[in-house]
Order: structure tokens, then C-alpha cells, then sequence
């Protein structure tokens, strides 16, 4: 630890010898929070501040602006509970880049229009548990397109944490230090979009609803808002039970549903192999089958 001794106090003419000073690493210097406030007008073009391990726990001010250049903000290892205390940095305008691993955080709650220009966010190692702690980052920080996060339930493996975390913001780009592909993001939207018809038949017994979600409860909508844009670009996962669907989420639907169907050939060289049961999808062809009859007993086609 190197904590420290004096305070960081300067003379009124410091602001020249430090005015060009770009980055500041003040790591487990134990200084607290109103010191680096006072250092703000004495760096005017400050773009890095970096004040891991220093046992904050908020960061107060008097409502002025701090920092205004400041682009990359690292509180690693600090003791902060609450977005609350991190108001100096909702306004800060060129921020794009925030640190805040192993803190104590165990939710995500930001006003609107704040951090604006933040495009990379860390928060790994902090107490988050629930997926729906995300819906702040897709609601709030438009910019968002990096992310850093813990598994938000233990023992998920990775894959399995990101097929959570990457439909709720679809504006991400990479999650982990690892780039969203483009089939990875399809696949865990189609993949959220069967949990959440699970979680509306489990807790509201809905087992039916219109393409527009408009008869799904606005509770289950607030806590899941990205399922209602999924269920227009992919399908709707609990079709209306009279079968209308509207344009494509019809098809694909139908893809979904499958159908035991068996097989009988009545051709005397292959009748011995018995019949043979098959689950295929309801959008399987004519032409398909009449191949896998080929497979199965060795016959040509056009028979």
C-alpha cells in the first residue's frame, strides 16, 4: 500500500505545470475522494483517472462539473454500493469508457439521458444476480457496445452466461473482450424468446398471445423489453391457438412444431425392415421424405 502522507495540496499557479497532464494513476494511494476534487481545476485536459483500491465508497460533490475531458474513469476495488454515488460522472460529457470491477454493486439503476457518451463498461465482480438488472444498460446508455460482467448466476458456464446477457442489449458488440457474432446474437434471441414464453406460461399462464404482444401482461413487458421486438423479427413463441400469425413469424413458428409421423415401405424387398417413426418439422417436404425413404429402405425415388 502506498498510502498517502500528505494531502495533495497545490499552489494556486499549479494548474500551469499540470494543465497538459493527460493521465492519473492514483492506485492504492488511499487518498480520498475530496482531494482528487480538489485536483480537478489544476487538470483542465485530463482524459484518464485511474483510483483502484483506494476503499471509496462514493464519490460526493458540490454539483459543479469535474473534469470535463475526462474519457477513462477506473475505480476497481472500491467499496461502492450504489449508482447514487457515482452522480459526478452521470453528466461528465467525453466518458466513454468506465471501470468499476470487484466494487459492491448488486444492481444497475441510472437516470435518463446520463453517461451519453459511454461505449465501454466494466462490472465484473460485483454482486448482480439478475438479467433484469441489464435493462438499465438498454434503456439508458444507447452508446453502450462493450461490456464486462460476471456470470450473473453461479455456476452458468459462460456460454450459457452470454445466451442471457446478449438479447437484452442488442446494441452490444463485444461481451467479455470477445465480438457478438451475428449468429451467436440470433441464436440467443430465438433461445430468450423460448424462456420467456416458458416464464409467461409458468407465472401468468398465458399460453396463447397476438404477434403484437398486446395482451401480454405490461409487468412481464417492463421486466423483459426486448420481447416484443424479438417476437417481430424472429417468431412468436406462443402463436394465437387459432393459427393466425402474421407474415413470417407464421413460418416460423410452424418450423418449430414437429410431428411423429411413420414410415412403411409396401415394396416387397424392403417390407421386412418394418416401420420406422420419425419426428419431423411441419415445414418438411414431400421431396425430403421421399430421400429419406430412399435411406431408410433402399429404394429410388421416383418410387
Amino acid at each position: 500500500c502506498n498510502a498517502l502522507n500528505a494531502s495533495l495540496v497545490l499552489p494556486e499557479n499549479a494548474n500551469i505545470s499540470f494543465c497538459k497532464l493527460k493521465r492519473l494513476v492514483l492506485n492504492k494511494t488511499q487518498v480520498p475522494w475530496i482531494q482528487v476534487e480538489a485536483l480537478a481545476q489544476h487538470l483542465p485536459q485530463l482524459e484518464e483517472l485511474h483510483l483502484e483500491s483506494n476503499r471509496m465508497t462514493k464519490l460526493p460533490t458540490e454539483g459543479r462539473m469535474l473534469f470535463p475531458t475526462l474519457q477513462v474513469m477506473n475505480l476497481t476495488d472500491n467499496a461502492i454500493t450504489s449508482w447514487d454515488d457515482l452522480t459526478v460522472l452521470e453528466t461528465l460529457p467525453q466518458l466513454h469508457t468506465l471501470v468499476l470491477n470487484q466494487n459492491k454493486l448488486s444492481t444497475i439503476i441510472t437516470p435518463k439521458d446520463t453517461y451519453t457518451s459511454l461505449t465501454s463498461l466494466s462490472i465484473a465482480e460485483n454482486p448482480i444476480s439478475e438479467a433484469v438488472a441489464l435493462n438499465a444498460l438498454g434503456a439508458f446508455l444507447g452508446p453502450l457496445q462493450s461490456l464486462r460482467i460476471s456470470p450473473l448466476v453461479e455456476g452458468l458456464s459462460s456460454v450459457q452466461s452470454r445466451m442471457m446477457i446478449v438479447p437484452r442489449l442488442p446494441q452490444l458488440v463485444t461481451l467479455n473482450g470477445s465480438k457478438i457474432t451475428p449468429k451467436e446474437r440470433s441464436d440467443s434471441q430465438k433461445h430468450y424468446l423460448k424462456t420467456c414464453a416458458q416464464q409467461l406460461t409458468a407465472q401468468y399462464s398465458i399460453a396463447h398471445h397476438t404477434d403484437d404482444c398486446s395482451d401480454v401482461p405490461a409487468e412481464f413487458l417492463d421486466c423483459n423489453p426486448q420481447y416484443a421486438p424479438l417476437v417481430a423479427k424472429h417468431f412468436n413463441p406462443l402463436p394465437p391457438s387459432d393459427g393466425t400469425q402474421a407474415g413470417g413469424s407464421a413460418q416460423q413458428a410452424m418450423g418449430m412444431q414437429t410431428t411423429t409421423v411413420t414410415l412403411r415401405s409396401l415394396v416387397a424387398t424392403s417390407m421386412t425392415k418394418g416401420d420406422k417413426q420419425k419426428k419431423l418439422p411441419a415445414t418438411y417436404t414431400i421431396a425430403k421424405l421421399k430421400v429419406m425413404f430412399q435411406t431408410l429402405f433402399g429404394l429410388e425415388v421416383d418410387r
